[in-house]
């Protein structure tokens, strides 16, 4: 699990209606490091030279084991920021439908899910809820799905694209099952994970090429 420091004497949850929420989060975030056995410790990996070209979007599926999902972020990703007309949700790779709550067809016109997720930002950690949905049709690898991240998601990333969305999904009884972090190119962790994007997908209309993987 990716750790996070916070200063001494603060809690690391804060209260909320109905549970208790992690506030404090200091970046950078610690990469986990993948052992031949497979399992992640919380030591940083060092590389040089460039990410190794990603691989055509013959999708990786999450296995059972999966506990890690990242994914670059293009300038329409990017552009429904407070303010700005439009819903701030982004494109997503077919694959990546199994790593996300199951979607159910409800009073909407598409099937969909609705999930809490803890949204780790330099200053706090903060519930957010995503809406999780899918469009018939799509091709090379993408269906049109997509993920309502809200305003507070889209606001920490960079314009015009170029950050990394990662999520880490845990089996918890409390709490939020999922974390998700905005990593920005100048974070020290930003090659690491972007060497975890060994997939590539053509997302549907102006959504871009999208590199992913999971981990």
């Amino acid at each position: 699990m990716l750790r996070r420091r916070r200063p001494p004497g603060q809690d690391a949850r804060a209260s909320r209606v109905g549970r208790q929420a992690r506030v404090t989060v200091v970046p950078p975030i610690p990469v986990p490091r993948l052992s031949a056995a497979g399992d992640p410790s919380p030591r940083l990996r060092r590389r040089t030279g460039a990410a190794p070209a990603p691989a055509p979007a013959t999708a990786a599926r999450p296995s059972g084991a999966t506990r890690y999902f990242v994914m670059t972020l293009s300038d329409h990703d990017c552009s429904k920021r407070t303010g700005v007309a439009g819903t701030p949700e982004i494109s997503l790779p077919d694959a990546a439908a199994q790593f996300f709550p199951a979607m159910q067809r409800t009073q909407r016109m598409y099937p969909d899910a609705y999930f809490e997720a803890m949204l780790n930002s330099p200053q706090r950690a903060s519930s957010v809820d995503y809406r999780l949905w899918r469009r018939p049709g799509g091709a090379a690898g993408h269906a049109d799905l997509r993920i309502n991240v809200k305003h507070d998601t889209i606001d920490l990333t960079t314009p015009g694209g170029g950050d990394l969305i990662l999520f880490e999904r845990t089996a918890t009884s409390v709490g939020p099952q999922y974390e998700v972090w905005i990593v920005k190119p100048n974070d020290p962790n930003h090659q690491d994970l972007r060497a975890h994007c060994n997939h590539r997908v053509t997302a549907r209309g102006s959504g871009g090429v999208k590199y992913y993987g999971f981990f």
